[in-house]
């Protein structure tokens, strides 16, 4: 049986024995099985940049969050990305406090999405966390 080989400088093909040759079969089966499943867990930093377009954040400003010691002060800063809606709402509801129904009349909205939005914000939040 004849196996080929890509070399950099071309490709050769090798007359082997049958046996060795289901044998460098079998082994070139379970390499390529093994990488696959490596491929699969593990995300690649090439993969940031897609068709020219980066999806990589490139925000300096985030590791502002990592760098402070005290958990109020990550909280402070990821606040500081929120949308200014939902910054009144954690402002009205946390620290002014403000019942969520009162909040909700006062916005002239329903309960609901309140709690809705405050699922959003933790939702943010917990990416900065």
């Amino acid at each position: 049986m004849k196996i080929k080989y890509e070399f950099a400088d071309g490709d050769v093909e090798v007359d082997v024995p049958n046996e060795w040759a289901s044998i460098l079969v079998e082994l070139d089966r379970l390499e390529r099985n093994n990488d696959k499943k490596e491929r699969r867990r593990h995300y690649s930093l090439d993969a940031c940049v897609y068709e020219g377009i980066v999806y990589a954040s490139e925000d300096k400003n985030l590791t502002a969050i990592f760098e402070t010691d005290s958990k109020f002060g990550r909280l402070t800063e990821a606040i500081k990305y929120l949308s200014d809606k939902q910054k009144s709402l954690i402002q009205a509801v946390y620290f002014d406090g403000m019942s969520v129904s009162d909040y909700a009349k006062h916005m002239g909205i329903s309960q609901s999405a309140v709690s809705q939005q405050q699922k959003t914000i933790y939702k943010k939040l917990k990416k900065f966390l």
